[in-house]
């Protein structure tokens, strides 16, 4: 299995928020379960290289592989990914698959979340347009190198957010 590094940015990415986080445990046996299937694709010659890991304390799984001058890999590979991701839901008690869409950082501690999630954080104070988030639209490794942490305010969040904190 290939490491991060070792792929091209245009290697293709897929961010996962995950909910509650996963535990050192759960990331390194969902990251097993992946790496397998990310096996089994190289072997077939739908991807060249392939890597998978866990992030921000096991919030945000990542999964890249590099389809070479193909486009993207099958439908039908994908849903393969997304079976091993379902079992990985169900075996942990988690969300991957349904996992709020928003990854942001709170008191140093990332987390995803939703809308209703972002106006409890207003409520309570603790969301900020300069707050951290991460960027879950990634499609390739070289945006996400570049730019998967940015502020908020910098973010395709920030219209959702500002109209959280206006309408309070």
């Amino acid at each position: 299995m290939a490491l991060f590094e070792d792929l091209p940015d245009s290697a293709q990415i897929h961010i996962y928020p995950v909910s509650p986080g996963l535990t050192a445990d759960q990331q390194a046996s969902a990251c097993s379960s992946v790496e397998k299937l990310l096996q089994q694709f190289e072997r077939e010659g739908s991807a060249s290289k392939a890597a998978v890991a866990c992030d921000k304390n096991g919030v945000v799984l990542l999964i890249a592989y590099d389809v070479g001058s193909d486009a993207d890999i099958s439908g039908c590979r994908k849903d393969k990914i997304a079976k091993v991701l379902k079992h990985c839901e169900e075996s942990f008690n988690v969300c991957i698959l349904d996992a709020p869409p928003m990854l942001i950082e709170v008191d140093g501690a990332w987390m995803a979340t939703d809308r209703a999630g972002l106006r409890e954080l207003h409520e309570a104070k603790t969301l900020s347009l300069d707050g951290l988030a991460y960027n879950v639209r990634c499609e390739d490794l070289g945006t996400w190198r570049s730019s998967a942490i940015k502020p908020i305010k910098d973010m395709w969040m920030k219209p959702i957010v500002e109209r959280i904190v206006q309408s309070a």
